[in-house]
């Protein structure tokens, strides 16, 4: 078993009051087929509104936001898990008052969803 503690110290600034450091790989682990990262949002600050390739989940483990894909908002805090699908819009804020917003961030290619999804839009 390996254990990969949470160090606030890690965390790299990525926007203003938005914070991210690794979880995986960890030294021993090998190479996962995902990706993951913790993100501390402060209150009232958001990530950049971004899309990419990547399927991504967010699971909400501390605090409270207000997450936007594609237009679409829902709030959002401890215990939910939210899915992006690829070349989605998506932007999450905290709402929490005194407390970040903390989750885990998974994400990977999947290109086979990116180019159903490419498809799909030519269609319409």
């Amino acid at each position: 078993m390996i254990v990969k503690k949470l160090a606030p110290e890690e965390l790299t600034k990525f926007s203003e009051g938005v914070f991210f450091g690794p979880t995986l790989p960890s030294e021993g682990a090998g190479k996962p087929p995902f990706n993951a990262i913790w993100v501390k949002i402060a209150e009232g600050k958001e990530t950049p509104l971004h899309r990419h390739h990547d399927l991504e989940f967010f699971i909400i483990a501390q605090g409270r936001g207000l997450a936007t894909c594609d237009g679409e908002s829902v709030a959002v805090g401890p215990g939910d898990v939210l899915y992006f699908p690829p070349l989605s819009y998506h932007t999450i804020r905290c709402t929490s008052g005194e407390v970040d917003l903390l989750m885990l961030d998974l994400y990977w290619a999947d290109m086979t969803a990116v180019e159903a999804q490419e498809a799909a839009a030519k269609l319409l």
